[in-house]
């Protein structure tokens, strides 16, 4: 998207975590990924979804027809395998790829600010992050982040999901809740301080 990056993301979550941490304000978040966003997705609903949103068919209808061409071929043994046809995901490095995520996060944007309005939803292609002045909020959010990914058939990956807050009492919660809480973390490229 025209001047938007991942810096955009870092800059906030670093402002607001230190405007409350000077105003003694607690402020909790979770960062989360998709597992194999790119060859998950559902090309049918996706479509779908982009052709209500407004997406041109002088655009979709050769995408599809690209998408429906892709075939895929595995290595094993060193031996590259017969071609595989597939009618679910879309191919990584793709540009139209990465429309098609902006299109899932762009629904989830509005999904999230209607079944949990007091989080802020950030999210970067494959990434998501949720932010709440209370820790019982990016709960309830995060729950509302599984439920839509679940719609579109997609998984969380558990091991790049990382709960963090200002507030020691509500890190001392989210562990106690099984939650992997950070108080640093690479995201999207940068190194964030929580």
């Amino acid at each position: 998207m025209p001047q938007r990056e991942t810096g955009d993301i870092w800059h906030h979550i670093q402002m607001l975590v230190e405007v409350c941490l000077q105003q003694q304000l607690p402020i909790s978040g979770v960062i989360s990924d998709v597992k194999k966003a790119f060859e998950s997705v559902p090309r049918g609903p996706l479509l779908q979804v982009a052709l209500q949103l407004g997406l041109p068919a002088h655009v979709l209808n050769p995408w599809q027809r690209f998408l429906g061409a892709v075939q895929r071929r595995f290595l094993l043994h060193q031996q590259v395998g017969e071609a595989i046809s597939s009618n679910h995901g879309m191919p990584e490095g793709d540009g139209l790829s990465v429309v098609g995520m902006t299109v899932i996060d762009l629904c989830w944007d509005f999904y999230q600010r209607c079944f949990a309005p007091a989080t802020m939803p950030l999210s970067f292609v494959d990434n998501y992050e949720i932010l709440a002045a209370r820790c019982s909020d990016v709960l309830h959010g995060f729950g509302v982040l599984e439920e839509y990914m679940a719609l579109w058939m997609l998984e969380l990956s558990p091991s790049k999901t990382h709960f963090w807050s200002t507030s020691p009492s509500d890190r001392a919660a989210l562990r106690r809740l099984g939650k992997s809480v950070t108080l640093q973390t690479a995201d999207l490229g940068g190194a964030m301080t929580f």
